[in-house]
C-alpha cells in the first residue's frame, strides 16, 4: 500500500477499507493471493480479533521466512562447482588447471624426503590461487600413470593431510586455506590425493627462508613473476 493511501485510510478499521482495495484485484486473483502470502496475511484477516490476527500472522511469517531461506540455500548449492571425477582430471592431462606430482615429499631418485619436492607442490598451489584455480594430483606421474601415495610413507591419509595443512599454513598462510580443499580418490587401484584450489581473493605468496615468491600458471607450467611484474599482475587480477 502506498503512503498516500495509508494517509487516506488513517485510523479506519481493516474491515472498512480492505474490501475496497480487493476490488482492484477482481481480474487478477492470483496476484492477490501472492501479495497476501508475501505479507503474511491470513484469510479474513480484516475481520479477525487483533490477538488472533497476530497468532495467525506469526505462523505465516515463519513459513515465508523458511521458504526464503530454502531459496537462498538452493541458490547457494547451485552456485557451488561440482567435483570433477579423478578419471576425467587424469584423462585430460596436465594443463593450465591440472598438474600431476608423483609424490608430496619423497625424492624418487634418492629415496629420501626432499624439501625441494614439497616446494614444487606448494609452487603449483600458489600459482593456481593466483590464476584461475586448478587441481594438483599427488601420486600421478607426468604421463598420467597412477603411482599412489604410499611412497611418501605417511602413517595414514589423516597424517598426510595434516602434513599438507602444516606446509600450507607455514609457507603460504592460513588465510588461503579457505580456497583449498583436499580429498582422496582411488584410480587404477591406487589412492590419489587431489588438492583443489579455487581462485584466491587475495594474492598468494610462497615463503622460502626470508624471501617470498609469487607464482602464476602460464599454460601447463608454473611461472615466477619478477618484482616489476607482480604489481601490474595484481592490479589486473585482484582489483
Amino acid at each position: 500500500m502506498e503512503w498516500d493511501a495509508n494517509i487516506h485510510i488513517s485510523d479506519s478499521a481493516p474491515a472498512e477499507y480492505f474490501p475496497k482495495y480487493l476490488d482492484r484485484f477482481k481480474k487478477d486473483p492470483e496476484k492477490l493471493s501472492q501479495m497476501m502470502m508475501q505479507h503474511a496475511l491470513p484469510p479474513q484477516w480484516e475481520s479477525m480479533p487483533y490477538d488472533e490476527f497476530l497468532r495467525e500472522r506469526r505462523k505465516l511469517m515463519a513459513k515465508v521466512i523458511r521458504k526464503s531461506y530454502e531459496r537462498l540455500a538452493n541458490a547457494e548449492m547451485d552456485s557451488i562447482p561440482r567435483e570433477i571425477p579423478l578419471s576425467d582430471l587424469i584423462a585430460q592431462g596436465e594443463s593450465a588447471e591440472v598438474e600431476f606430482k608423483s609424490t608430496l615429499r619423497l625424492n624418487l631418485h634418492t629415496g629420501q624426503k626432499d624439501e625441494a619436492i614439497e616446494h614444487a607442490a606448494l609452487k603449483t598451489i600458489v600459482a593456481f590461487l593466483n590464476t584461475h584455480g586448478g587441481h594438483l594430483l599427488i601420486g600421478v606421474k607426468d604421463s598420467g600413470e597412477a603411482l599412489g601415495i604410499n611412497a611418501d610413507g605417511f602413517a595414514g591419509t589423516d597424517k598426510m593431510l595434516l602434513h599438507l595443512d602444516n606446509l600450507i599454513t607455514s609457507r603460504i598462510g592460513s588465510h588461503q586455506m579457505l580456497c583449498i580443499r583436499s580429498r582422496f580418490e582411488t584410480y587404477d587401484q591406487q589412492q590419489i590425493l587431489i588438492i583443489k584450489c579455487i581462485p584466491g581473493k587475495a594474492p598468494a605468496y610462497l615463503s622460502r627462508g626470508n624471501t617470498k615468491h609469487f607464482f602464476i600458471r602460464a599454460g601447463a607450467s608454473t611461472k615466477e613473476l619478477g618484482i616489476d611484474e607482480i604489481h601490474t599482475y595484481i592490479e589486473k587480477r585482484f582489483h
